[in-house]
């Protein structure tokens, strides 16, 4: 979804709602290092991919 959206990680990051300073790492660490992640930020990439939440799962 985020090939087809064509936003880079810090791009999506920023529309995720973290600061431009840590947006990369953030939704890097998101999409590789969090094993559980909490439901707010399953919402928050959701919103930013323009999906819902069940399409992430």
């Amino acid at each position: 979804m985020l090939k087809d959206s064509g936003m880079t990680l810090e791009e999506l990051g920023i529309k995720m709602g973290y600061p431009p300073a840590t947006a990369r790492a953030s939704v890097w660490q998101l999409f590789n290092k969090v094993k559980d992640p909490r439901l707010s930020s399953l919402e928050s990439l959701a919103d930013a991919l323009g999906v819902k939440v069940k399409d992430l799962l």
